[in-house]
């Protein structure tokens, strides 16, 4: 009856010594929790068993079958449609200036300064004085029936008349007005009263916003989105929701029209920048003032959802495999 103990021994030894063994195979441990997890999977009933394989399968179907609209983040920036320079016409100091402070809305023609012009004013009330009296020498000369002479004065008169016009004209351009409707965007322009400005000098800033552009900027790792979509005829633009700091609560719709040719640092970070219109919106208008800033969500069209979920740790591990 010993050697049957003798034989169960050596069996207890070789089991404990395959434990040991099995516990020192690399990365063991990070099996045991798929085991558990196939344990309690195959103690489930068949029932529930085939109910979470279906619903597996569905969430698999909705994965790769399933469709979204990849959406790309940005900083934008709003930009006014043009930007117009009112500068002066002739020089002078500035007298008067208008009832217009940065930010606020000129109408075209409005009187944003005026420049003193009394030497002006002087030489068109002598040009008027002339005119004058080159008229009533012409009427005595026709009077007297000196055809000679009336000629001469009808040159005259002719003369001081358009001295009289381009005077007045010079006065006008003495009066700096809007050229367009837009924002002033000069600050402290009550400060330039009493200033020397010379002919072309310029007096302020207005930027038009019948059309507000906007440019966004997106990082360089999520660039290749504008890239690939060159414009091609017929091609649809590229739209992009806005959210700006100032009005979070509402959505503002751009459209992209071209793409910059050379990447930029944006906020410290390298940026490819696209620029774009808003579409035309009254509030925006109204509201929106060039240089505000916000958040922006390029629409790059419809995408699995699987690539998607995946973008992001796909361009990661590809980044490090070379091939």
């Amino acid at each position: 009856s010993g050697i049957p103990v003798a034989e169960a021994k050596d069996q207890a030894t070789v089991a404990l010594r395959n434990a040991q063994l099995y516990a020192e195979v690399p990365l063991i441990g990070f099996l045991k929790p798929l085991r558990a997890g196939l344990a309690r999977a195959g103690s489930l009933p068949r029932r529930r068993l085939a109910g979470w394989s279906a619903l597996g399968l569905v969430i698999l179907a909705i994965l790769v079958f399933g469709r979204w609209n990849l959406k790309v983040p940005g900083i934008v920036t709003v930009l006014p449609s043009r930007v117009v320079l009112v500068s002066a016409r002739v020089r002078g100091v500035i007298r008067d200036i208008g009832p217009y402070h940065e930010g606020d809305r000129v109408p075209k023609g409005a009187v944003l300064a005026r420049i003193e012009a009394n030497d002006l004013t002087l030489r068109l009330n002598e040009a008027s004085a002339r005119e004058e009296s080159a008229l009533r020498s012409m009427i005595r000369l026709e009077a007297q029936g000196r055809a000679a002479d009336l000629s001469l004065a009808r040159v005259e008169l002719e003369k001081w008349r358009n001295e009289r016009v381009f005077l007045a004209q010079r006065i006008d351009e003495a009066s700096l007005r809007a050229p367009i409707d837009g924002v002033l965007l000069t600050p402290r322009m009550e400060e330039r009263a009493g200033e020397l400005l010379e002919v072309g000098g310029v007096l302020c800033t207005l930027a038009q916003t019948d059309h507000l552009r906007v440019e966004i900027a997106v990082e360089e790792y999520n660039a290749d989105i504008l890239v690939r979509s060159g414009k091609s005829e017929g091609e649809p633009a590229i739209e992009a929701a806005l959210k700006f700091h100032a009005f979070p609560a509402t959505d503002y719709t751009a459209r992209i029209r071209k793409v910059r040719s050379a990447a930029e640092m944006v906020e410290g970070a390298r940026s490819l920048v696209a620029e774009g219109e808003i579409i035309d919106d009254a509030q925006a208008r109204d509201r929106l003032k060039p240089g505000m800033t916000g958040y922006a969500r390029i629409n790059a069209g419809s995408r699995r959802l699987i690539a998607i979920l995946l973008r992001k740790p796909y361009r990661f591990i590809r980044s490090l495999i070379w091939l």
